[in-house]
């Protein structure tokens, strides 16, 4: 009795330290999405009742797709960079096989639930990375006794057994060949390499010990790396396309003496590209004879290996994509047909050459994601002659899409937006009752006092049923539905919202009291705008612009988004600006759009390119007569152009107040000019160069520059302190951190962060960590910076503060000026050891920058946590004094804490994020958090807690009754001494 006493105080008192959520909490206000990215391997899961899809993607992401709904199985997400670039995935039924960095870490995935069964690797020296190489590969060796999967990686083969990952044997290969293709039929090991320009070397290994069995050498004086096409056909048939005679090389792997050449005008195929490409239709095991060859973009043509011959099967005009698949014996060559002008993509199958009309099917795409890029087939078998069939379909903006037989257009996902290039959050318009009262203080002036009474007394009635609609749906959805489960919202609110769940959610998209919703723009690195509806997540409008380029490197990209007019110019509609590079011409593009509804605002026929390139594109706060913010830019030959042109004349009499600066990254050099006046016209604006920055040579450059936002705010110019007094901070609006990385003369690491005010070019501070590296994380606001990097010395991650102050003496308290600016600022800084890597990092915003900020920092965990700046105070002292007790200081303690219930994701984990975006809503007290990557997650941050707005569970009912009570009491009051003293007037 007494050890169940005690054991049952101990599960009571365990009660006490628990932190959870009501499940009603759960996505009130806060929703996730979950992505992959770009899909690079595909495979179909076969047998039985499996109903998966194995993607690996260029994220590093190796996932699992449900077929029914498209949500994720299950996800495993590689370290970013060349360690986790994926080169292949393997797939035979039983083994999930994958290859990555290079060929460096090879891991076997339990297909059903994503459990890792072991992981090996292959050599204990890491290469070089190199993601664009992608020159490993591998393939399974299909042998009885101890099945085994072959890894080329570099110069060196290793076999491994699936059973545990054990190696059975490895190879150095000579290095001076590139070997590129690797073939087993189970027996034996077959790879072959090319010296570009003379010839390809065979190599020929035991499957079993690795015993060289055979090597040969083919003269090939037409190949080289990167303009020869080769692959294996069928079994031991090499395949090559020589772009100098336009010729197909075929060679045998069992007998290998040389090439065969067959033109490709003798089987019929006189048009073609500058660089045909082949394609395998099938793994040499299936030993399939046929293959295709790329011509143009949208056409192919269907080929076989007949006795050691090329012949032409079926020549494919206007074919996108091809592929083979095989279903228990039956092979099948399914294309796909792309319409532009009707966004139809249509399939057709070909058995033997013959097609088969009754497996034809057309499809419809909604909205416009472009041409098909990548494409695998399914064969589903059925009772009737021919299989069915199921497609997963890649297109030019990411997107994935499964279509089922006959046409059926399953689900699809959105990839586009794993990849961002720019994002915004742009406020959205007031409602159309609340519209018109905005109208009123547009009148005519001639209109009367009796008309605008009018109006307003119309308003006033919409605005009235608006009301009594709302009270109506809010009863019925409080006593006639059903709540909504936890389980239907942890399945995402977006597939509520996009089937109607509700007539709230159908309604238009309007601001809300505290906007506190709002539209998001993501224009993704594929080309692809996307408009979000930020309280659920939804896609609420797309635009596809396939000629704009962006870098494929987070960080950086080409592409820049602009916000040049809100919502809040009535009666004009807001618009945004994107520019980037033209992918042809490499000239800047330009594209401006309604944020909320995602029409162009330029016209039909526009092609969107200027014609120059622009190295640097700033929005000015100056506005046209439109209310539109006016954008500078500055071209290769540092000419300066105004958009839209009509502006230029605005900047005529200001030119001389307006400076714009550049940044090279790989020189580590700044350069700032000044805008001058020539004259009249588009034409009348040149920039003058009137300082450079060299910063000192490193070998990674400039690797971060963040400015302050132009629209933040400062609330207070000073900070009081315990004695009374005021420390000025020192508050520059043109002050630039700048991030360099590189090595000193022993060859250690060490970072340099450097403050420039832009204006002038004067370094304001400067400071260097010796033996520090990336990754590097920064944010500025304010007066202060904090950074976030790795300390090479003792391993750790760790965070410092600036602060920088004018002192107790304020210079000028109603301007700043760079030209001529305070003194050298007080710079205090401290530094602190943070307990975990991070993945980004931002800081909370504002509408008038009154409520207390806090640090957001995107864990590699998962989590989400929100430090408050104090505890980044570079004046916290070892032991504080009474005044500095009084003024709120924290004793320094060297490790900042992570404690659990700042996590604002709670279990929500969000990984493979690439940055936080905050934006102010109309509450001061709150913060609106964007995480965006591979996973989106939107929450609301209330640094100082919702000190403007009454709680949730606030008793309503009770305040309501005590008023009345008040009420009734003093009128009973009233009443009795009203009588109390006619009583007393009597006496």
């Amino acid at each position: 009795m007494n050890s169940l006493a005690i054991l049952l105080f101990l599960l009571l008192g365990l009660f006490g330290i628990g932190n959870s959520l009501y499940e009603d909490q759960v996505g009130k206000f806060d929703w996730r999405e979950q992505f992959i990215g770009r899909a690079k391997v595909v495979h179909f899961e076969r047998g039985g009742s499996k109903r998966n899809i194995f993607v690996a993607t260029e994220a590093n992401v190796v996932a699992a797709l449900n077929t029914r709904s498209g949500h994720l199985t299950w996800r495993q997400i590689f370290q970013r960079g060349p360690p986790g670039y994926i080169d292949t995935l393997l797939y035979n039924n039983e083994d999930l096989i994958s290859v990555s960095g290079g060929g460096h870490f090879l891991r076997s995935w339990e297909p059903s639930s994503g459990f890792l069964r072991w992981e090996v690797q292959t050599t204990t020296e890491m290469a070089n990375f190199k993601v664009s190489e992608g020159d490993a590969s591998a393939v399974f060796v299909n042998n009885d006794e101890t099945p085994s999967v072959v890894v080329l990686a570099g110069s060196n083969l290793y076999v491994h057994s699936l059973k545990d990952g054990q190696q059975v044997w490895d190879q150095q290969l000579p290095t001076t060949t590139k070997y590129k293709w690797l073939y087993s039929d189970g027996i034996s090991v077959y790879t072959l390499g090319l010296v570009p320009n003379s010839h390809f070397n065979l190599l020929k290994y035991s499957a079993v010990n690795g015993a060289l069995q055979n090597k040969a050498s083919l003269q090939a004086a037409w190949a080289s790396l990167q303009d020869t096409s080769c692959i294996l056909v069928s079994r031991l048939q090499f395949v090559c396309m020589d772009t100098l005679t336009n010729s197909l090389q075929v060679a045998s792997l069992e007998n290998i003496n040389v090439f065969s050449t067959t033109p490709l005008k003798t089987i019929g195929l006189d048009k073609h590209g500058p660089n045909p490409t082949l394609i395998q239709l099938y793994v040499p095991s299936t030993e399939r004879p046929e293959f295709a060859l790329q011509l143009t973009e949208d056409h192919h043509a269907l080929l076989k290996m007949s006795a050691g011959q090329v012949t032409l099967v079926k020549d494919l005009p206007s074919v996108w994509q091809i592929t083979g698949s095989t279903q228990e014996g039956s092979a099948i060559v399914t294309t796909a047909s792309w319409l532009s002008s009707t966004k139809e993509i249509t399939f057709r199958c070909y058995k033997d050459g013959v097609e088969l009309s009754a497996m034809k099917d057309t499809v419809t795409l909604a909205g416009d994601h472009g041409n098909p890029t990548k494409m695998s087939v399914l064969l589903i078998e059925k009772k009737s002659a021919n299989p069915g069939y199921r497609v997963l379909l890649e297109t030019a903006d990411h997107a994935l899409t499964l279509i089922n037989q006959p046409g059926r257009i399953a689900w699809q996902r959105e990839e586009g937006l794993a990849s961002v290039a720019a994002i915004e959050m742009v406020e959205l318009p007031v409602s159309d009752t609340e519209a018109k009262f905005e109208e009123e203080f547009g009148g005519k002036a001639q209109e009367s006092i009796g008309s605008m009474f009018l109006r307003r007394l119309s308003t006033q009635f919409a605005q009235f049923q608006v009301y009594l609609a709302h009270l109506k749906r809010r009863f019925s959805h409080a006593f006639l539905q059903d709540p909504i489960s936890i389980q239907e919202t942890l399945k995402g609110r977006s597939a509520l919202h996009k089937e109607g769940g509700s007539s709230d959610e159908n309604e238009s998209l309007t601001r809300d009291e505290f906007s506190l919703r709002k539209i998001i723009i993501v224009v993704s690195r594929s080309g692809k705008i996307f408009g979000l509806d930020s309280e659920d997540g939804s896609l609420v409008w797309t635009t596809y612009l396939s000629i704009l380029q962006s870098s494929d490197i987070p960080g950086h990209n080409q592409v820049l988004l602009f916000v040049r007019r809100t919502t809040a110019h009535f009666p004009h509609p807001p618009q945004c600006t994107v520019t980037g590079i033209h992918k042809v011409s490499g000239n800047t593009f330009m594209y401006s759009f309604n944020p909320i509804t995602g029409d162009s605002f330029d016209p039909v026929n526009s092609d969107h390119i200027l014609p120059y390139r622009a190295q640097q594109a700033s929005m000015l706060a100056l506005a046209d007569e439109e209310e539109l913010k006016i954008l500078v830019l500055l071209d290769t030959d540092n000419k300066v152009h105004v958009y839209p042109k009509q502006a230029a004349g605005i900047l005529q009499d200001r030119a001389s107040s307006i400076y714009i600066f550049t940044g090279n990254r790989s020189e580590n050099s700044l350069q700032g000019y000044r805008l001058a006046s020539t004259g009249q016209g588009s034409r009348s604006l040149s920039a003058n160069v009137i300082w450079n920055v060299q910063l000192p040579t490193t070998d990674k450059g400039i690797v971060k520059l963040e400015a302050k936002r132009h629209t933040e705010h400062v609330h207070s110019q000073g900070r009081v302190l315990g004695d009374r007094s005021v420390l000025y901070k020192y508050l520059n609006p043109n002050l630039v951190a700048v991030a360099t990385e590189g090595q000193d003369a022993s060859g250690k690491g060490h970072l340099s962060i450097y403050l420039l005010d832009v204006v002038t070019g004067h370094i304001v501070f400067s400071i260097d960590h010796k033996r520090a590296s990336s990754p590097l994380f920064l944010v500025h606001t304010e007066n202060w910076i904090v950074y976030h990097y790795w300390n090479l010395r003792h391993r750790r991650h760790e965070m410092t503060v600036l602060e920088l102050y004018e002192g107790k003496v304020q210079k000028n308290s109603t301007v700043f000026s760079s030209v001529d600016p305070p003194s050298a600022p007080l710079v205090l800084r401290q530094s602190y050891i943070q307990p975990s890597a991070l993945q980004s990092m931002a800081v909370t915003r504002t509408e008038k920058g009154i409520t207390s900020s806090n640090i957001l920092l995107a864990l590699q965990s998962g989590g989400i946590l929100a430090l408050p700046k104090r505890f980044l105070d570079p004046r916290r002292p070892l032991q504080p004094t009474s005044e500095e007790k009084e003024e709120g200081l924290i004793p320094y303690l060297p490790e900042l804490p992570i404690q659990h219930q700042s996590i604002i994701n709670y279990n929500q984990s969000v990984l493979g994020i690439e940055g936080l975006l905050t934006s102010p809503a109309g509450l001061e007290s709150t913060c609106l958090l964007l995480a965006y990557g591979l996973d989106y997650y939107f929450t609301r941050v209330t640094p100082s807690n919702l000190f403007d707005v009454l709680k949730e569970d606030f008793d309503y009912t009770l305040i309501t009754a005590v008023l009345v009570g008040l009420v009734f009491a003093a009128g009973v009051t009233r009443k009795l001494a009203a009588n109390k003293a006619l009583n007393h007037a009597w006496r």
